[in-house]
């Protein structure tokens, strides 16, 4: 909230290296085109379509997939801190 501000500030008002940045469907399909590993394209695949922030999908583990009631459970985060 630091760096967007409040729900009343404007993003205008925000230096524009600070705005939050999103990517277009059809910049995704572009960068998609590219990708030729199959493990990456799942990997940013499911990132872009399920809305999980990197350091959500870094600490997936196999036990919070449930391929047989489809479901994942994301409940854990792998983040850096300032040493690193």
């Amino acid at each position: 909230m630091k760096v967007v501000g409040g729900f009343k500030s404007l993003n205008e008002n925000i230096n524009e290296e600070k705005k939050i940045k999103y990517q277009t469907e059809e910049q995704f399909n572009l960068f998609m085109s590219i990708v030729d590993d199959i493990t990456w394209y799942c990997f940013f695949n499911f990132l872009f379509w399920h809305g999980l922030r990197i350091g959500e999908q870094r600490a997936l583990k196999i036990k919070n997939v449930n391929l047989k009631e489809k479901y994942i459970i994301i409940k854990d985060n792998i983040a850096k801190n300032k040493n690193g």
